[in-house]
């Protein structure tokens, strides 16, 4: 099997849809179904969700999800009282593969095919419609997805680059460009993509990928030893305790662990996860 076609269109869609199989015949633990976020609201029985991001203030998410792998649809939801309540699509984005809204709320970057290319786009808010969309890739020539918004003009986000790379982009108005490649963390012949970053940059979580081998398969965590402005990577380690899925993302307020088994997006406390974070952090430094 030619891995490097699964990811030539976007990451490893293809990847997930021949391992988690139909959502009514998968067996689940009994584990994940408590670990479930937002049961028959966010993580709905007749969807596959993909990946999931939030606002600053985490008031409102962003979420993509699918029937079929082929084409995905982008929805918002809201909190109301504490409490996110049924999601709504956002007609403007019609298919995709996936996405992320920013921090402010005011702009949505995401991907779709074009010409077998994941072709990257920007959706922003006009007097509160989504209705202006610009194509990223035409003019940097830069293409990708799963995205991870650091602040309104850092992102990172996966390329096609060695079989798939993670990359730390900055956009300015309507232009992206590749600001770091982050060579330490990407391999030549496995899959790197869907970072998550720490507010202050202090780790950096990600998913790789490599066929036939169960311990390059997984999330990854990268720890910078510098500071903020001009980070260093540590050497990647991959985080045992968790199974094989993408879309990290660290929910500060609710203290919780989230992303995609392929089918629903699940939750971790992050006093669980602290524990083996915190070692491996430990390992790191004995190394250096």
């Amino acid at each position: 099997m030619n891995k490097q076609l699964y990811f030539a269109l976007i990451v490893t869609l293809s990847i997930v849809s021949c391992k988690i199989g139909d959502k009514t015949s998968k067996e689940r633990s009994l584990e994940d179904n408590k670990n479930i976020y937002y049961p028959s609201i966010i993580s709905a029985e007749e969807f596959s969700e993909n990946s999931i991001s939030f606002t600053k203030d985490e008031s409102t998410l962003f979420l993509s999800r699918t029937t079929g792998w082929e084409y995905q649809s982008g929805h918002i939801s809201t909190k109301e009282k504490s409490v996110y309540k049924v999601l709504n699509p956002i007609k403007a984005l019609d298919t995709i593969y996936n996405g992320a809204i920013s921090l402010s709320g005011n702009k949505i970057i995401f991907c779709k095919k074009n010409n077998g290319k994941a072709e990257i786009y920007l959706l922003s808010k006009r007097e509160n419609e989504w209705s202006q969309k610009v194509n990223l890739s035409q003019a940097s020539g830069i293409y990708g997805g799963y995205f991870y918004w650091l602040t309104e003009t850092e992102l990172f986000f996966y390329t096609p680059e060695s079989n798939g790379d993670i990359v730390c982009g900055k956009l300015q108005g309507n232009t992206l460009q590749i600001t770091d490649r982050l060579d330490l963390l990407n391999t030549v012949d496995a899959t790197e993509f869907s970072p998550f970053v720490q507010k202050k940059k202090q780790y950096l979580i990600f998913t790789r990928y490599l066929e036939g081998d169960a311990q390059q398969q997984g999330f990854f965590i990268s720890f910078n030893t510098n500071g903020f402005s001009s980070p260093e990577w540590s050497e990647p380690q991959k985080i045992q305790s968790l199974p094989y899925g993408w879309n990290p993302y660290v929910l500060e307020k609710e203290n919780l662990f989230l992303y995609s088994d392929g089918e629903d997006i699940i939750a971790v406390p992050m006093e669980k996860l602290s524990v083996e974070i915190s070692a491996l952090k430990e390992t790191m430094l004995r190394g250096n």
